[in-house]
């Protein structure tokens, strides 16, 4: 008996090292790479942009496929960030009163969209709150979308169109993946 002891024992690390091991590798899967990020990115209406966003962005190309969640909505916050920046500048730069409200009002849309997204990015750690970080990408597409709407309704010519059309995309994209990484 007492030789068998230290084969039994033997035995007993190794499948504690396999165990490990195994809920190491199922934790997360290979990084994505070209045909990986493709087949993520076909389910959303905008592949391209979901493809060339993904692989444009370190972390996003590098990161574990069920750790997407935090990159695809850090990339919609970087960019959201970014264009509010951009209404800030112009704001500052207006001279057109009716321009000048408009971009107040996009100013005060994007602050709340880059708060939501800053928000999902933590929430999208965490599988169980996928749902509330789809109801944050709706609501920062729902404001940027009004963002553009207001320089229809104020007879002004917007500025933002492309910048706005980027970010709601994105944010449909992000929906896709992490609606994707749900089942």
């Amino acid at each position: 008996m007492a030789f068998h002891r230290p084969h039994s024992l033997l035995f007993l690390q190794l499948l504690l090292v396999l165990l490990i091991y195994k809920s190491e590798a199922s934790e997360c899967h290979p990084p994505p790479g070209e045909h990986l990020i493709r087949e993520i990115c076909d389910d959303s209406q905008h592949v391209d942009l979901c493809v060339s966003s993904l692989k444009a962005d370190p972390r996003a190309s590098q990161v574990c496929i069920n750790k997407m969640g935090p990159a695809v909505v850090s990339i919609v916050r970087n960019n959201a960030t970014d264009t509010r920046s951009y209404v800030y500048l112009l704001l500052n730069q207006a001279t057109n009163p009716a321009a000048k409200a408009c971009l107040a009002a996009c100013y005060k849309n994007y602050k709340f969209a880059v708060r939501d997204l800053r928000a999902a990015v933590k929430e999208s750690k965490d599988y169980d709150r996928f749902g509330s970080v789809l109801s944050r990408l709706t609501l920062v597409r729902s404001n940027v979308t009004e963002c553009e709407a207001g320089f229809r309704k104020g007879n002004a010519a917007s500025p933002l169109t492309r910048r706005n059309r980027n970010v709601v995309q994105l944010a449909e994209v992000a929906d896709v993946i992490i609606s994707d990484l749900m089942v």
